[in-house]
């Protein structure tokens, strides 16, 4: 239990290094579905395969926690590009045909 809240405390150093501002994790659990090479640091949650409790010291984990933070880092800006993309471009092309249309609207009345 000392070493979670050990590891917990590191995640939460790095979270403040990498991230300043954003949310910091408040919890650590030990996942038996996680594969062995994983890290997830999302949510205000730190995720670490339980098969590698124990394994290694809490210093340990720090370089694999900071890749977990800045790989979902990068991750959530490129989806939140990708949703802005998503919506901007048809709003983009939805506004040609309204424009023409009230070209040929106005057109038609001044005739």
């Amino acid at each position: 239990m000392e070493e979670d809240n050990e590891i917990l405390r590191y995640a939460q150093e790095l979270s403040r290094e990498i991230r300043p501002g954003g949310s910091e994790p408040d919890e650590l659990t030990w996942d038996d579905g996680l594969p062995l090479d994983r890290v997830i640091v999302r949510y205000g949650e730190v995720k670490l395969p339980s098969g590698m409790s124990g394994r290694l010291m809490p210093e340990d984990w720090r370089p694999l926690i900071a890749s977990s933070i800045i790989y979902n880092q990068s991750l959530y800006r490129a989806q939140r590009r990708g949703s802005i993309v998503r919506l901007v471009l048809p709003l983009g092309f939805g506004e040609v045909p309204l424009i023409f249309a009230l070209l040929q609207i106005f057109r038609m009345r001044s005739d």
